[in-house]
């Protein structure tokens, strides 16, 4: 076998969900950020469509993706769901990274899309998460988050 399979089982079971506020203050550098974007393209995609598109927020630019996403949330939150605590964190939360990675999605043509579908099975949710997780498995190989 080409891979360690206990090491592979080791990765697996050590995941662990990391929040922003647990991150030490260490940088992450652009060649790490840049391994990790290069290795995201080895995930599996449905019927290799790879969908997605990285926007990688350093520096300033935390501070404008930080004001978004709690304008967003004004905005799109009806006034009675909104919660002061859920506001507070879109505002924190970016700021405590040394990079922020957002994963987006560009729709196929629509006629292009549907010939695919004829063809392709339905893809299990599972595999829609492959690319985080180990985008994730990554950040702590470099040392983000801290123990």
């Amino acid at each position: 076998m080409r891979y360690n399979l206990s090491e592979i089982t080791e990765l697996i079971r050590n995941r662990r969900t990391i929040y922003p506020e647990q991150f030490s203050d260490r940088k992450i550098h652009r060649e790490q950020i840049e391994l990790i974007l290069t290795n995201a393209q080895w995930a599996p995609t449905h019927g290799n469509t790879q969908p997605w598109r990285f926007v990688v927020f350093t520096d300033e630019a935390k501070q404008t993706l930080s004001d978004f996403l709690a304008k967003t949330y004004l905005e799109v939150t009806p006034v009675e769901k909104q919660n002061d605590m859920k506001l507070a964190k879109m505002l924190k939360r970016p700021l405590l990274s040394s990079a922020v990675i957002a994963v987006c999605m560009k729709r196929q043509e629509e006629e292009k899309k549907l010939k695919r579908l004829k063809r392709l099975k339905p893809l299990p949710v599972r595999y829609k998460t492959c690319i985080s997780h180990a985008q994730h498995m990554e950040l702590e190989d470099f040392g983000q988050p801290q123990s």
